[in-house]
């Protein structure tokens, strides 16, 4: 699951990935795309002309990229710091306990990257999210020892704004199909939970839109749900995202 995000500005082409402290030897990409130690990764990106985006994910992230590194590093305190080396800025995330994690770190662009996903204790194989026929979405890789509930695999559909219709209906049809199976005492909190969910995702998606207009959706989206048959599921799910995203971008709230 997405667990940190953030946007470097970079005055040396290197991002730093791994443990807190320094790494006890140098590490030099000599024209690599990447290099590593017990400890450590650092990746060439770009510098000095845009923004570099760097996400944590922990047991579930994007399987797609290019894989740079897909290993074992030591993490001391059991937590995982993302930075440029000459220590301008950085962040720190907790993802567990100090020792050995599995780390997987794929790019956009191998040496000028862009986009970098660090994946923490992953499985290895790409899995398919739930999504409408004609509008796929992209894989994920999951722990083996992870289960992934309902709501968490609507956290990974919604975990990005690429394909936004994809990714919209695809929401739909996870909320419908999982009110059928929540407890029956729970439908309904689930379910609005589930819909803050969407309505967060589509504040993002159009800045322009305040939190009160967005919410005010919510009892829209849900209505045209509750009128939803499971056999009609994917081609309603898929019709009501291009309304909803057509009244997002026509500011017919």
């Amino acid at each position: 699951m997405l667990i940190g995000s953030a946007e470097l500005y970079l005055n040396h082409r290197v991002i730093r990935i791994g443990s807190t402290a320094p790494p006890e030897e140098v590490l030099a990409l000599a024209g690599a795309p990447l290099v590593a130690s017990r400890s450590h990764v650092q990746i060439a990106a770009r510098a000095q002309v845009g923004l570099v985006r760097v996400r944590l994910w922990n047991r579930a992230g994007p399987a797609e990229g290019s894989v740079l590194f897909d290993g074992d590093l030591v993490l001391d305190d059991g937590a995982i710091g993302v930075g440029d080396i000459l220590g301008v800025s950085r962040f720190v995330q907790n993802v567990g306990d100090p020792g050995v994690h599995h780390i997987r770190v794929a790019v956009d662009d191998p040496g000028i990257a862009s986009r970098v996903d660090v994946v923490i204790d992953s499985g290895r194989d790409g899995q398919a999210l739930t999504s409408v026929d004609g509008y796929p979405l992209s894989q994920f890789v999951v722990a083996d020892n992870f289960n992934l509930g309902k709501s968490d695999e609507l956290g990974l559909i919604l975990s990005a704004h690429d394909m936004p219709h994809n990714r919209l209906a695809a929401s739909f049809k996870v909320i419908k199909l999982a009110s059928e199976s929540d407890p029956l005492d729970r439908v309904e909190i689930l379910r609005e939970f589930r819909m803050r969910m969407v309505c967060e995702w589509l504040r993002w998606l159009a800045p322009a839109a305040s939190a009160d207009a967005v919410s005010a959706m919510a009892g829209y989206m849900s209505e045209r749900l509750n009128e939803t048959a499971t056999i009609s599921l994917d081609h309603a799910s898929a019709e009501l995202a291009a309304d909803v995203l057509a009244r997002l971008s026509g500011d017919r709230w």
